[in-house]
């Protein structure tokens, strides 16, 4: 058994964390109760098959790797090992001594053959694929050697559920077959590997109904296995050549590429395109804060961004191997702009934010370039997006995405205080968010209840996204007309969700996480939870998924190829953009939102829908937030000390202070206990002062509080 490697492999991990927001933080939940149960995450940091998936050829015990025992194969025989949940790391096993292992002929000709995949559908003598290179990726030969073995460091797989091992060699061997004995296999779990226990989560969810419970857990899993060690990104190895000239054949992985900074950091997917997206900042962020707080790890992807912007102010597609050749999306660098927000709003630091003030600054000014005055709309200049068909011109998704950036802006230079936006500069942006009030109105089609993708082209295409950004961007439309959309886009589901109809034969859990929050904001929030259950359920247990965590997309049909790619298995089955229900069911049915960064000011305003219960709620560095609610019985709200807020419930609006536990009655809000809390004091949340209750934040600035570089109206 492998003990001193598991022993070296545990102590690195530990040595890796920093950054956590406080004691505790990555070392145990936060929330304990039986919600636990539906956590994906290991119970530590060494992961062993569950059971054999198949076999094939002359193989003894073949269970035996599950159960403590021992397996031994022949030339030509095959093993299929099935994991608990979708995992990621490299593998490590022991092959015991025999004279065969002796007998050179034997180990030259020889070796033990490895093949991956996240879907059942693409088990075989072979990996599903990370690249368009091939449509499956090359196996991973490993010679024969008695004792401990395991990958090279740059083999570590980013998600995999199912791992097949068997002989490969030379056929006309001659003599007796030689057989091969392995008397242990595991995985080190490589994702988050700056969190101590990979179940320490620091919010939770639990309802009566067992699918939400099951998707939320699913979204934040599926963000954790997307945060890597920087130094195992990059599993584009055929891309990867044009900075680091690899000489790695076409079909082969590896995950040897530093993508970022630090410690961990999050990226788009964990198997394939494990490099930091701008696209996801929207989704993964708030899905991230609400569940493990990783907020490091956010910092070291919008640092990456930041890292390669270009020279004149534009933010990359995506970091490395991406930002050393131009590539851009107006709308991407839209998205890398709102991950600041985001990241500013849960984590409250404000320090940062005046070191990248000016790079933001530079960012902003691009999307301004892009504002045509004259039309009062964004103007948009690159085709490149999600994929998606017809990006460009008046699009109304883009049109949205930059309405929602530019309220943001405002939001962040009042959290920074006077003088980082002169009043010139605040003026026009205003001025710019009226225009498009206005102005947005000429893609609307009244017969249809939609707006156009476009004012010039595909007029008669009504697109998912940018009907839903409409409603998402908080302000373009009127609370009418967002149910008109919002009920209008419910008519379009099918069996399994809600297709792209911008993007032909897709259904994209990317467009769809921004639908989820649109029939919210359209105070349909029964919808929402509705197509939760029908698209994210399908997607846990839909034929050839994980059962654990989302894919990046599938077609109309339910098929698990994503239409983008010429490969089914090519399809990312662990994707950030996915995640969007984690987000929404904590700040849109708990109804749990941040008025001031980290919470110091909050608002409250919970949706139950159709459920008969459901508690839940998510902690930062000032405390934890809970809601807890039972049909017929009291609602109980829970904050930290020294915040307090507003809370929204019975057709009441009561403002709040924190510190206590308060429960609704049917004649009002009392003081009240929540049963079996535990003491928070172990955990070191930030303590409150009298400035930052008055304030709602720290604004900590280091130097002057200047505006920090040229105006945004240059």
């Amino acid at each position: 058994m492998l003990r001193s490697a598991v022993l070296i492999y545990i102590c690195a991990a530990r040595s890796l964390v920093e950054g956590l927001a406080f004691e505790g933080h990555g070392v145990e939940a936060l929330f304990k109760g039986p919600w636990e149960s539906y956590n994906k995450a290991p119970e530590g940091r060494i992961v062993r098959p569950i059971k054999v998936y198949g076999t094939e050829g002359d193989v003894t015990t073949p269970e035996g790797l599950t159960e403590g025992g021992k397996t031994t194969l022949t030339p030509g025989s095959l093993i299929t090992y099935e994991f608990a949940e979708n995992i990621a790391g490299r593998v490590f096993w022991t092959v015991d001594d025999s004279p065969h292992l002796s007998n050179n002929q034997v180990t030259e000709s020889f070796q033990l053959s490895f093949g991956f995949t996240e879907s059942p559908n693409f088990i075989g003598r072979h990996s599903d694929a990370t690249t368009d290179a091939r449509h499956q990726d090359l196996p991973l030969d490993q010679p024969f050697k008695a004792g401990n073995n395991s990958f090279d460091r740059i083999y570590v797989r980013g998600a995999f559920k199912y791992m097949t091992i068997w002989i490969n060699g030379n056929s006309t061997y001659t003599g007796d077959a030689p057989s091969f004995t392995i008397s242990d296999i595991f995985v080190p779990y490589a994702a988050m590997p700056h969190f101590e226990n990979p179940k320490a989560y620091t919010g939770y969810f639990h309802s009566s109904d067992n699918l939400l419970n099951r998707i939320w857990y699913a979204g934040a899993y599926t963000l954790q296995l997307t945060t890597v060690n920087p130094e195992e990104g990059g599993s584009l190895v055929d891309f990867n050549k044009r900075v680091d000239h690899n000489h790695f054949p076409p079909g082969a992985w590896a995950s040897n590429f530093t993508i970022s900074n630090g410690s961990s950091v999050t990226t788009d997917g964990a198997k394939r395109d494990r490099m930091v997206y701008a696209g996801d900042m929207t989704i993964a962020v708030p899905g991230i804060a609400v569940s493990t707080y990783d907020l490091d790890s956010i910092k070291n992807a919008l640092e990456t961004l930041f890292a390669h912007q270009y020279w004149d102010g534009g933010m990359p597609y995506a970091g490395p191997p991406m930002g050393y050749h131009g590539e851009y999306s107006d709308t991407y660098h839209l998205h890398a702009l709102l991950g600041v927000w985001n990241y500013v709003h849960y984590s409250g630091d404000v320090a940062w934010m005046a070191r990248y003030w000016p790079a933001y600054r530079r960012a902003l000014r691009v999307s301004l370039r892009r504002w045509n005055r004259y039309r009062g709309l964004f103007w948009c200049w690159s085709t490149a997006d999600w994929l998606r068909p017809g990006q460009g011109g008046y699009n109304s998704e883009a049109n949205g995405i930059f309405y929602l950036t530019v309220k943001k802006t405002l939001a962040i230079a009042e959290i920074m205080g006077p003088g980082y936006l002169s009043m010139e500069e605040a003026r026009m942006l205003n001025d710019i968010l009226s225009a498009m009030e206005l102005n947005y109105e000429i893609l609307w089609d009244e017969e249809k209840g939609f707006y156009r993708d476009n004012i010039d082209t595909r007029r008669n295409i009504y697109p998912q996204d940018g009907n839903s950004w409409a409603i998402f961007s908080d302000g373009l439309v009127p609370i009418e007309r967002a149910k008109v959309i919002s009920r209008n886009l419910r008519k379009r589901w099918n069996k399994y969700g809600a297709p792209a109809v911008e993007m032909p034969n897709t259904i994209s859990p990317f467009a769809t996480g921004f639908e989820l929050i649109a029939h919210c904001y359209a105070e349909e929030h029964q919808s929402a939870v509705d197509l939760m259950r029908r698209m994210w359920g399908y997607m846990l247990d839909g034929q050839g998924m994980t059962n654990s965590t989302f894919l990046e997309g599938f077609t109309i049909d339910g098929n698990i190829k994503y239409p983008a790619y010429g490969s089914s298995e090519r399809n990312s089955h662990a994707h950030g953009w996915s995640s969007g229900p984690t987000y929404v069911l904590s700040t849109e049915i708990l109804g749990i939102k941040f008025i001031t960064p980290m919470g110091y000011s909050w608002k409250i305003e919970p949706h139950f829908v159709d459920l008969d219960w459901v508690e839940g709620g998510y902690a930062t560095a000032v405390g934890k937030f809970t809601v807890k609610w039972k049909k017929g019985g009291k609602l109980e709200v829970k904050t930290p000390n020294g915040t307090s807020g507003i809370v929204v419930w019975d057709g009441e609006k009561r403002t709040l202070q924190g510190g206590g536990i308060w429960v609704w009655h049917s004649d009002g809000w009392r003081a009240g206990r929540w049963d079996g809390d535990e003491d928070d004091e172990k955990y070191a949340f930030r303590k409150p002062d009298p400035e930052q209750e008055r304030l709602g934040l720290e604004r900590i600035r280091s130097g002057s509080s200047s505006s920090g570089g040229q105006s945004i109206l240059s």
